[in-house]
């Protein structure tokens, strides 16, 4: 669910420091890019893309274009070749996976492949970024494969799709794979409309550890403040008789 909307609302839920580095995985034609621009203005941002006419796209609009640019699709290996089903024209739900039912005379193509630790090695090191996923279901294995997730991410968002009309992992895998990696489920963003797919930003354990603990104390101390303030008004009232 990485609508444009999407991107401004994960940056209300990011906390401070922002990150400067951004891998977006699923650029597609770079609707995303200004509003990233706008929100992350320090941020180096590496667009990982597999078709070709998007990048055609992208070049065109001229404020769309990443400073980072990878035409390879993500995946658990580097240098493999995937079939990607298109259905009839390329758009952005190109994936490696099947519908549940064939699709007449779709188009499909051969496209290498890349992994998030070899982006890591070629365009890094850096700490605390972000990590954008956008893979049409791809989402379990492209992270399951990867030893550089707690060094290089600080936030991890991806898509959680719970009707998938493709035939993908379910998302609890994504989730699974998350935590074992050291990751929780902070929040939720930008949910479709029919309530079937939405994004979830996820953080390292200790920083979701001391979010819930810092939020457990904000709401005692709103809850004492609010006891003080009656209590000063139940004084205030007596005073006046």
């Amino acid at each position: 669910m990485t609508a444009v909307s999407g991107v401004a609302n994960c940056y209300k839920i990011l906390s401070r420091p922002r990150p400067r580095t951004i891998v977006v995985a699923g650029l597609g034609r770079g609707e995303e890019m200004p509003v990233f621009r706008r929100c992350f203005r320090r941020a180096r941002i590496i667009g990982v893309e597999p078709l070709h006419e998007h990048w055609r796209i992208v070049r065109r609009a001229g404020d769309r274009m990443p400073d980072v640019v990878v035409k390879r699709a993500l995946w658990s290996t580097v240098g493999a070749r995937l079939t990607f089903h298109l259905n009839y024209e390329p758009d952005q739900r190109a994936t490696v996976y099947e519908l549940p039912r064939p699709v007449p005379g779709e188009e499909t193509r051969e496209i290498e492949t890349t992994t998030l630790d070899a982006l890591f090695r070629e365009y890094g090191p850096w700490r605390d970024g972000l990590l954008w996923l956008d893979c049409e279901g791809a989402e379990q294995e492209i992270l399951a494969a990867s030893t550089s997730l707690a060094r290089a991410y600080r936030w991890i968002n991806v898509e959680l799709t719970f009707c998938p009309a493709r035939n993908v992992p379910p998302w609890q895998e994504t989730d699974e794979v998350l935590r074992a990696a050291g990751f929780r489920l902070l929040a939720v963003h930008s949910a479709a409309r029919n309530g079937r797919q939405t994004d979830g930003i996820y953080v390292r354990a200790a920083e979701w550890d001391k979010i819930r603990i810092l939020s457990v104390e904000s709401g005692i101390q709103r809850k004492l403040d609010r006891l003080a303030e009656r209590s000063r008004r139940i004084l205030r009232r007596r005073g006046e008789r």
